[in-house]
């Protein structure tokens, strides 16, 4: 019998509407219909008479009920049963009714890997452990994790489209694929990287071999223990400063946009001298400034002066170590991984991304393997200064590039309240071609956002007051 679980059931555990004992007795109640649908102690009953309606109802103690949703439960050996929803008597039996007492059967999620043999059934209490847009694949998603791509591939799609679930749900399925092989999942976002391997740890049965790195805990894996003291890094860089920058044509600059030049143009792109001072085909992608050659001449001394001073101090700059990766890396005829897949893209360098190739493919001449490499990217996301064109991480996604355009989490109302502000359309160039990469569909309405004009530094402190009050008088939980 296959028996799956439907998202109200997930709500009622994951929203703590019941306590844990209840939701124990409401899987006893569905192992124990599992094993014998018509055990006298469950009370089975159908609910509403007419035949296009599947609701049915069994007892988990005196006070709950758990809602099934059935197909062909008289004339079937192996029915198709959804656990609807479950909770106290009066309340579910309302739900019920207002449903029309019929839900999709195909409207479930059932855990890869969990046998239906021996009365084990899927823990509603299990899925409560991690958010049910990681549960609830829409049929777009579904494609895109299930799709077979040759070479490296690319995903693209603004706030809420799902590239994430679909990342994580496309890990799993390569994970159990190639069980031989390793995958890897990665990110520059130390934080993102620790919220994914939790998230990944709740999925049912999870294959083992799915890693979870930042690209600098990957380098780290490729050379082995490297020298890159933070406080050392930071000590260079300011000597370098003071030495290079006054008196200087960058004398303008702050230190921040010129570290931010050296490690994400410079060393993001493991620039040669002679390569970083042609204006006229070298681009510095997304900085704001533009840098006539005397400029870049006098970035140039400030990075050689930070070299020399992190060599004096004994110790690397991450971007540093970064390079020493990727040409290790690249150096390789034995790949470390089978595919991996990076999240947040937009903020890896080409180096990084270099990197990445490499682990998959090893020298640069390999091409990438089936399903070997997807980038999950949106451009209007970026948060750190720099960029890559994907010719520059020798990466080609013509013919392998999709677009997410449906908002699953960001209602219409709020994003015509934000395209009021930034214009209509959002665009990105790092293919040199305009891309819109705004949402064109929305799964949700809602209210008209309120602006709220407030003076600067303030934005936090009047965002906890609306908290508070939403809290304290709205009835938020």
């Amino acid at each position: 019998m296959k028996i799956t679980y439907g998202r109200e059931a997930f709500k009622k555990a994951k929203r703590g509407a019941l306590s844990e004992l209840e939701i124990h007795r409401c899987e006893k109640a569905v192992g124990q219909f599992r094993e014998n649908p018509h055990h006298p102690g469950l009370n089975l009953e159908r609910l509403g008479s007419n035949s296009g309606q599947n609701h049915w109802s069994i007892r988990a103690s005196q006070e709950l009920r758990v809602i099934l949703a059935i197909d062909q439960l008289r004339d079937s050996p192996e029915p198709s049963v959804l656990v609807a929803n479950v909770g106290h008597h009066d309340p579910v039996y309302d739900w019920a009714y207002r449903q029309g007492y019929f839900t999709p059967i195909d409207s479930g999620f059932a855990p890869d890997g969990i046998s239906e043999e021996g009365g084990r059934s899927a823990s509603i209490q299990a899925l409560s452990c991690f958010d049910e847009w990681q549960l609830y694949l829409h049929e777009d998603q579904k494609s895109l994790v299930n799709r077979s791509f040759g070479r490296e591939a690319r995903i693209r799609g603004g706030t809420g489209t799902g590239k994430t679930v679909i990342g994580l749900h496309r890990a799993a399925r390569l994970g159990r694929e190639h069980p031989e092989g390793k995958i890897l999942v990665t990110s520059f976002h130390q934080v993102l990287v620790k919220r994914l391997r939790e998230t990944f740890a709740g999925f049912p049965e999870p294959p083992a071999n799915v890693e979870f790195l930042t690209i600098y805990q990957l380098a780290y894996k490729v050379l082995g223990p490297f020298v890159a003291d933070r406080k050392k890094i930071e000590t260079a860089f300011e000597d370098a400063f003071r030495e290079v920058v006054p008196g200087s044509s960058l004398e303008s600059c702050s230190a921040t946009y010129l570290r931010e030049e050296i490690e994400r143009v410079i060393k993001g792109r493991a620039a040669t001298r002679d390569e970083y001072l042609n204006t006229d085909s070298f681009q510095r992608v997304g900085r704001q400034r533009a840098f006539k050659k005397r400029d870049r001449e006098a970035c140039w001394k400030l990075n050689e002066a930070w070299d020399r001073h992190l060599s004096e101090s004994g110790t690397q700059s991450f971007p540093e170590v970064l390079i020493a990766a990727m040409e290790s890396a690249e150096q390789s005829d034995a790949p470390k991984y089978r595919a991996v897949l990076i999240d947040e893209g937009q903020d890896v360098t080409a180096v990084g991304m270099r990197l990445l190739r490499a682990v998959v493919a090893g020298n640069p001449r390999n091409e990438v393997p089936a399903n070997g490499l997807l980038l999950l990217e949106d451009r209007a996301q970026q948060i750190y200064p720099g960029g890559f064109r994907p010719a520059w991480a020798r990466l080609d996604f013509k013919g392998r590039s999709h677009r997410l355009e449906r908002g699953r989490r960001t209602t219409r109302q709020i994003s015509l309240a934000a395209a009021a502000i930034r214009g209509q359309w959002l665009v990105d160039k790092s293919d040199e071609e305009d891309v819109a990469v705004h949402c064109e569909h929305y799964d949700h309405d809602g209210p008209l956002p309120c602006w709220i004009q407030v003076q600067p530094r303030r934005e936090i402190g009047e965002a906890a007051r609306i908290v508070r009050q939403l809290i304290d008088h709205d009835g938020l939980e």
